[in-house]
């Protein structure tokens, strides 16, 4: 039902109770119901007859004495049959019960859960503050670390440069000595580089030679000297390696 249709049900049945309740207290009072100013017009007068009255009898006389009922509880009394007009709650006494608990139960929940939220907004300012502090601290030691790698920096490209210049001059010194083993018997060059040099320094000799000249060198060493042949010549492919 739309709310239109229930306001015109709850207007007519309040009308009809006030009418109802209006005509019973007249009744009630023994007033006609023709002698009424404005509405008498609209019940007719009671046709008169010659009525003998009758004493009532003894029986209903001891009913009525025996009424202990108060004058409230004769009205109500009175009043059920309007009742009928009435319009029943939609809810009942134990409808509206459950749901007021269950409202009450839902703003106490509503009440723990901001308590909760101001707790944790609380958490979060103080994380915020910590959070702050560690990033101030962090911006600090990111500074002097900077300050620290320059420095670093510096001296790592002051060591690069003195390796740089280290093994320029290295090439340069095993450059020199290559010349005297360009010419001559290779079993001899063999023997001067296995008894004077080791693998690694033979290599960087090796390296500034024809490759021609590394071949016979590398299989007179082979001949003469089997057990290091296969150190010389490793250590001469990771030499020739760039």
């Amino acid at each position: 039902m739309n709310n239109t249709l229930m306001y015109l049900a709850y207007g007519l049945g309040g009308t009809t109770l006030v009418a109802g309740s209006f005509f019973l207290a007249i009744a009630l009072s023994g007033t006609p119901m023709n002698a009424m100013k404005g509405v008498g017009g609209l019940f007719p007068p009671k046709p008169t007859a010659d009525v003998t009255p009758q004493t009532a009898p003894l029986e209903v006389e001891q009913q009525l004495e025996g009424d202990t009922r108060s004058v409230d509880q004769i009205f109500d009394a009175a009043r059920s049959p309007l009742t009928a007009f009435s319009l029943q709650d939609p809810f009942s006494t134990q409808e509206l019960s459950t749901l007021e608990h269950r409202l009450r139960l839902k703003l106490e929940e509503v009440d723990r859960r901001g308590r909760s939220l101001d707790e944790r907004e609380g958490h979060l300012d103080r994380d915020a503050e910590y959070l702050e502090r560690q990033f101030k601290e962090l911006e600090r030691i990111k500074a002097t670390i900077l300050t620290q790698s320059d420095e670093a920096q510096a001296v790592g490209d002051e060591i690069e440069a003195n390796r740089r210049a280290f093994a320029a001059r290295e090439v340069q010194v095993y450059k020199s000595m290559a010349p005297q083993f360009e010419e001559g018997e290779a079993e001899v060059g063999a023997a001067k580089l296995v008894d004077v040099y080791d693998a690694e320094e033979a290599a960087k000799i090796l390296r500034h030679l024809p490759d021609e000249r590394v071949t016979e060198l590398m299989t007179a060493i082979l001949v003469a000297f089997p057990d290091k042949h296969r150190n010389y010549m490793r250590a001469y492919q990771l030499a020739k390696t760039p």
